[in-house]
C-alpha cells in the first residue's frame, strides 16, 4: 500500500466518523447503540403507560446524549437492572418517609 492510499483510508476513516457524529440525534436512544446510565423518573400516562426516562453515558465522540422516555416494557427490555435499582430506591424512600412519620 502506498502512502497515496493510506491517505485516502484515513480520509475516508475521518469522513466516516463526522458523518456519523453529524447522523446522531442529541438525544440518546438504544437504536443509536447509546447506554442508558440511570433511570431518573417514571410517570403513568393517559393511557396507563409508564414512561420512563433515562439519562445517558457518553458516546464515544464525547458527546452526552440528552435524556429521552420510553415505555416501561423497552427500559425492561434494554436495561433492566438499572428499572429494577430505580424502583427498589422509590421504595426505600416511601419506607423512611413512613418511619419518619
Amino acid at each position: 500500500m502506498d502512502c497515496s492510499q493510506k491517505r485516502f483510508k484515513v480520509s475516508a476513516q475521518k469522513d466516516i466518523q463526522v458523518n456519523l457524529k453529524e447522523a446522531l440525534p442529541d438525544v440518546g436512544d438504544f437504536k443509536y447503540g447509546d447506554t442508558a446510565q440511570k433511570v431518573l423518573c417514571a410517570k403513568m400516562t393517559s393511557q396507563s403507560l409508564i414512561m420512563v426516562t433515562v439519562s445517558w453515558e457518553r458516546r464515544s465522540d464525547g458527546t452526552l446524549p440528552k435524556p429521552s422516555s420510553f415505555t416501561n416494557q423497552v427500559i425492561r427490555e434494554f436495561c433492566p437492572r438499572l428499572l429494577v435499582d430505580f424502583y427498589e430506591s422509590r421504595i426505600n424512600l416511601k419506607q423512611r418517609e413512613r418511619e419518619d412519620k
